[in-house]
C-alpha cells in the first residue's frame, strides 16, 4: 500500500515534480504571510472623532433653530433666500456672513472652525477692516486652501 503522505515514495526520482512542489509550499508560504501582513498593517478606516462632532452637534442645531444667536450671521442684507422644508427632519442651510458674525457663530456654525480660528478670523477681521473675498480667509492663520473648500457651501463675504 503507499502512503499518500509518503513523500519519497509519491515523487522518487522525479526531479521536476520535487521542484514543483517546493515552488507550490513556498508560493503557499508567502501568500500566507502577505495576508496577514496585510490585516495587521492596514489601519481600519475610521472617522475623525472631532469631524463627527462638529457635524453632529446638537447645540449647533439649537443655535439655528433659535435664531436669535445667528440673526447677525445670517444674511443680514437679504441678498440670498434660504428654502426652507417643511418638517422636523429638514436640514438647515445657512450662508454666514464672514463680515458680521462673532467668533461664536462661526466656531458653532461652520465646520472644521473651533474657538482658535473663529477667533483669529474676527481678529483678522477687525485689522483689515473685512474680507473683500472668501478667498482671503486663507490669510487667516490655519485655514488652509483645503479647509476653505469645506467652507464654500456656508460661507460669503457681504
Amino acid at each position: 500500500m503507499i502512503d499518500l503522505l509518503d513523500y519519497e515514495t509519491i515523487y522518487s526520482g522525479d526531479n521536476a515534480m520535487d521542484e514543483r512542489y517546493k515552488k507550490l509550499v513556498i508560493t503557499g508560504i508567502i501568500c500566507s504571510v502577505l495576508l496577514l501582513a496585510s490585516m495587521v498593517v492596514t489601519p481600519k478606516l475610521q472617522p475623525e472623532p472631532d469631524r463627527l462632532y462638529r457635524e453632529y452637534d446638537p447645540s449647533r442645531m439649537e443655535l439655528l433653530d433659535s435664531g436669535a444667536a445667528v440673526e447677525a450671521a445670517i444674511d443680514p442684507e437679504g441678498k440670498y433666500s434660504i428654502n426652507s422644508i417643511s418638517g422636523s427632519d429638514a436640514p438647515t442651510y445657512v450662508m454666514v456672513d464672514i463680515n458680521h458674525a462673532t467668533a461664536e457663530q462661526l466656531d458653532h456654525l461652520l465646520p472644521g472652525i473651533g474657538e482658535t480660528l473663529a477667533g483669529r478670523i474676527v481678529e483678522y477681521r477687525e485689522i483689515t477692516g473685512g474680507f473683500n473675498t472668501v478667498d482671503e480667509l486663507t490669510e487667516v492663520k490655519g485655514i488652509s486652501d483645503r479647509l476653505l473648500e469645506e467652507l464654500r457651501g456656508y460661507i460669503y463675504a457681504g
